[in-house]
C-alpha cells in the first residue's frame, strides 16, 4: 500500500470516530421529552404533516423548514415498513421511534458529509492535513480559532 492510499485511509478516522460518538449518544438513550427544550415535538409533527400530503407549515424558525420537509421524507419512508395504521395515529403512538430514526438517519449522514468533504478537499490539494481540518469544520468553535486567520 502507497502512502497516498495509507492517507487517503486516514479520511475515514473522523467520520468513524463521529459514529462511535452517534452510538455511544444512542446506547444512553432517553426520551427527548424528559431532555430536550428544542421544539422537537413540532418538528415532528409538522414532517408528519408534510409526509401525509399536508405542505403548509404550521411552525417557522430557523433551521426549521428545510429540517421539517427532511422529517416529512424520513417519516414517510419509516411509515412504509409499518402501514398497518395510518401515518398520523403511528407518529402520535410512537413519537421517540420516529425521532430516533431521524437523529440516527442525520448521524449518518453526517458521517459521509465528513467522509467527502475530507475526500473532495484531498483530491484537490493532496494535503491530508487540510482535508481533516475540512473534516473537523462543524466542532472547531470561534473560541478555538484564532482572530487574526
Amino acid at each position: 500500500m502507497n502512502l497516498q492510499n495509507r492517507k487517503f485511509l486516514l479520511l475515514f478516522l473522523l467520520p468513524i470516530i463521529y459514529l462511535i460518538f452517534t452510538g455511544i449518544f444512542f446506547e444512553n438513550w432517553r426520551p427527548f421529552y424528559t431532555t430536550c427544550f428544542d421544539p422537537i415535538y413540532i418538528y415532528l409533527f409538522n414532517g408528519a404533516s408534510i409526509a401525509g400530503g399536508h405542505f403548509q407549515i404550521s411552525y417557522i424558525d430557523n433551521p426549521g423548514i428545510p429540517v421539517q420537509y427532511f422529517c416529512g421524507i424520513v417519516i414517510y419512508i419509516k411509515h412504509l415498513f409499518n402501514c398497518s395504521i395510518p401515518l398520523y395515529q403511528d407518529v402520535l403512538l410512537h413519537p421517540e421511534d420516529y425521532i430516533y430514526i431521524l437523529c440516527l438517519t442525520i448521524s449518518v449522514i453526517y458521517s459521509v458529509i465528513a467522509f467527502f468533504t475530507g475526500y473532495y478537499v484531498f483530491k484537490r490539494t493532496q494535503n491530508i492535513t487540510i482535508s481533516l481540518l475540512f473534516q473537523l469544520t462543524p466542532l472547531i468553535t470561534t473560541e478555538l480559532v484564532p482572530i487574526g486567520i
